[in-house]
């Protein structure tokens, strides 16, 4: 069995990445990528890790970083009240433009 999901941003940001092997962390900057944690080899913190990711179009840290529980969780909007866990670690809830719905003009 995992160990359980971690609480809050703090306490996720503080856990080691071997702690968390059984998750996934979803990143967004100029574009996105989903890495499976258990591939990490480097010892430290979610913190750690996180904070040198850099962007490979613009080079900046991330913008949005969230811990899912399961790879297809990226493909959904953060906090849209599925089943699988999710945690955002670094940034807001940003809307991502797939997301987005289209609103339509009704007449006046």
């Amino acid at each position: 069995m995992p160990p359980s999901l971690p609480a809050d941003r703090a306490l996720a940001l503080a856990c080691s990445i071997h702690t968390l092997r059984h998750l996934w962390v979803h990143i967004r900057c100029c574009g996105s990528a989903t890495i499976p944690l258990r591939t990490i080899k480097r010892a430290g913190t979610l913190a750690d890790y996180v904070m040198v990711l850099k962007c490979k179009q613009c080079g900046a840290p991330p913008r949005f970083a969230m811990l899912i529980d399961e790879p297809a969780q990226a493909t959904r909007r953060p906090y849209d009240g599925s089943a699988s866990w999710q945690l955002i670690v670094v940034g807001e809830d940003e809307p991502d433009p797939a997301f987005v719905p289209r609103l339509a003009v009704v007449g006046r």
